[in-house]
């Protein structure tokens, strides 16, 4: 219940920062921590049902992504520079989640490979693009040139790989439904489906889709949100596709 007080309060404080910054359209900036709180609430949900299972202790640490990455829309600028540092990270947690799901354990080498991988994707290979885009962070503060070529081979870079990492994921996932047993399949199959397609359609989204059906950046940030949003598994799924000890 801490966690749920907690989560909402740090919501509530983000979305008034956000009306007293003033910056761009407020209500898709509130999606963000929005999408925290469904994080947590499922992450919460689902430790309470199953307190041995760590999915929700992994939900909960995706809510904690989602609400860091909601800073970067603030006028702070220590704020907004850990948001755009984060900004990626509720992907690579999505990832963790389905490496990890339905016990909340990494069961093979190949997923903690694949997680630590995919966090070093959104940190560490996040970086390029705010180091060399000074319109990336508040006021350029996070830049140290303007150098908009090595931006976009980073982005590129960034995003090749998080594909290679989603070839992987997909093979994992497909070699465990295979494995399980048909009560499980039934359980498994569409969560792991939806998860892979929405990691893969949040940074296709504004690269591929919006230029091709001439969205709007408005319509382009809420379909990544919605997306986002529904990512995480219901908690009675975690329940129900976790053997019982």
């Amino acid at each position: 219940m801490g966690l749920a007080v907690g989560g909402a309060a740090i919501a509530g404080i983000e979305i008034a920062a956000f009306i007293d910054a003033g910056r761009g359209p407020v209500w898709l900036f509130c999606l963000i921590p929005t999408i925290g709180l469904v994080y947590l609430t499922a992450g919460v949900l689902a430790w309470w049902w199953r307190p041995s299972n760590l999915t929700g202790a992994i939900m909960s640490i995706g809510a904690a992504t989602a609400f860091g990455g909601a800073l970067a829309n603030t006028a702070v600028p220590v704020l907004s520079a850990v948001g755009v540092v984060l900004s990626t990270c509720v992907l690579a947690v999505v990832v963790w989640m389905l490496h990890a799901f339905p016990t909340g354990h990494l069961r093979s080498t190949v997923s903690r490979c694949t997680v630590a991988a995919v966090f070093f994707t959104a940190l560490a290979l996040q970086a390029p693009l705010y180091l060399f885009n000074p319109s990336a962070s508040l006021d350029g503060m996070l830049a140290v040139a303007d150098l908009p070529t090595l931006a976009n081979w980073g982005k590129w870079i960034q995003r090749s790989v998080g594909i290679g990492i989603m070839v992987v994921t997909a093979a994992v996932l497909v070699d465990r439904i295979r494995r399980g047993a048909p009560a499980q399949r039934r359980v498994l199959l569409p969560l792991y489906v939806y998860g892979t397609l929405a990691v893969l359609a949040v940074p296709l989204l504004p690269t591929v889709v919006q230029p091709a059906l001439d969205l709007s950046i408005e319509a382009t940030f809420l379909a990544q949100a919605v997306i986002r949003g529904t990512a995480p598994a219901p908690p009675r799924t975690v329940s129900a596709a976790t053997p019982d000890p």
